[in-house]
């Protein structure tokens, strides 16, 4: 009786390691088809198109210059930027009007314009904890730009 139990007891704990277990996904094969063959042109164009666009984004067009204004929607409300171009440069992004929180945003307000001066573009990164802020203060700049 015991030995009996015991043999149990082993099958049920050896089946429920066997359930508990993380099986793996099988990993996705890719049977080609006729349909299928010509993606590989389609990828080869979809590369290259990457790598010009990403290309047009690294060099800015060549900016007039100016004083500009842009708008682009805030955490709260709109937030409004003037940008001004002197040589084919941005020299300066000034914010203008916002309603951002006070505090949260201060670091967004003051540090995103210096970065896109210095970068003369509005590729630049976003301050964490104020994103929203950091967005709407490059696609302002990029408004004005676009005018």
């Amino acid at each position: 009786m015991k030995k009996t139990l015991s043999i149990l007891l082993a099958l049920v704990l050896v089946l429920s390691l066997v359930a508990c277990t993380e099986r793996k996904q099988p990993t996705e094969t890719k049977t080609e088809t006729k349909a299928e063959a010509p993606a590989e042109s389609t990828k080869e164009t979809a590369k290259e198109t990457v790598k010009e666009t990403t290309a047009e984004a690294e060099a800015p067009a060549e900016l007039k210059d100016g004083t500009y204004e842009g708008t682009a929607k805030g955490h709260n409300a709109d937030l409004k930027v003037e940008v001004k171009v002197e040589g084919g440069k941005i020299t300066s992004v000034e914010v203008k009007e916002h309603a951002e929180t006070e505090g949260l945003a201060d670091a967004a307000l003051k540090d995103i314009p210096a970065a896109i001066v210095a970068a003369n573009s509005t590729d630049v990164d976003s301050i964490a904890g104020s994103t929203v802020t950091s967005d709407a203060i490059k696609a302002a700049v990029k408004d004005a730009l676009s005018k």
